[in-house]
């Protein structure tokens, strides 16, 4: 600790420098401590502060967090999904379909996120009486793969069931097309007719005069 190189011979210099060191040592000491906000064994987080008041009295700052709110989540599952889609393409969506498949995605990813930390509170604020039921990281691979699976499941069935949903819709265009080619044609016949009906007239007054002059020649 000394800059000096003779040797030390008094016991109160190495003293003395360890208590500079300590000295330093507390000066530059930050420490920082994390406490939940809900509650843990029934008691909530005022009873905890209420029961060491030190942890306000000597801190300098105190800094709360409000849980991440589900479209903090999502954004942040949208940027990801987008760095890793220009980066890896690992995952296998159509070009045009993208920008539609993405907020989609990323929501599924929010509340499965959501669902895991409402999992581990549970598990943390009951204490011993609910490790049975916490997720090791065997059990959340076989949960994760369980996810995959059933997604993968409902997919097909959406994927076919849309399918039957396009088919009808084109065979929908395809006969409104159909009838509105049927009223254009009728509307053309429409237009024949009314000419030929004035056609009709116009021969029917054309005759009327023709037997009105025979009549007068006679």
């Amino acid at each position: 600790m000394l800059r000096s190189s003779q040797p030390i011979r008094s016991r109160d210099k190495i003293l003395l420098n360890f208590e500079r060191y300590l000295g330093r040592v507390k000066q530059q000491l930050h420490v920082f401590i994390c406490i939940n906000q809900c509650s843990y064994n029934g008691s909530s987080l005022y009873e905890r502060l209420h029961r060491l008041p030190q942890l306000l009295t000597h801190c300098s700052t105190v800094n709360t967090m409000s849980p991440v709110t589900h479209a903090c989540l999502s954004d942040i599952a949208i940027k990801w999904l987008e760095q890793e889609t220009k980066e890896n393409s690992t995952v296998p969506w159509s070009n045009p379909a993208t920008i539609q498949k993405l907020p989609l995605v990323a929501d599924v990813m929010a509340m499965v996120h959501q669902s895991a930390m409402t999992a581990v509170n549970d598990v943390f604020n009951r204490g011993l009486d609910g490790a049975d039921m916490f997720f090791t990281i065997k059990t959340f691979l076989e949960f994760a793969e369980l996810f995959k699976f059933i997604a993968n499941n409902l997919s097909k069935k959406q994927q076919v069931v849309m399918q039957r949903y396009e088919a009808a819709i084109s065979t929908i265009s395809a006969l409104s097309q159909g009838v509105t080619n049927f009223e254009q044609e009728i509307e053309k016949l429409d237009a024949l007719h009314k000419k030929a009906l004035q056609n009709v007239e116009e021969k029917k007054s054309l005759v009327n005069i023709n037997r009105e002059q025979y009549t007068q020649i006679r």
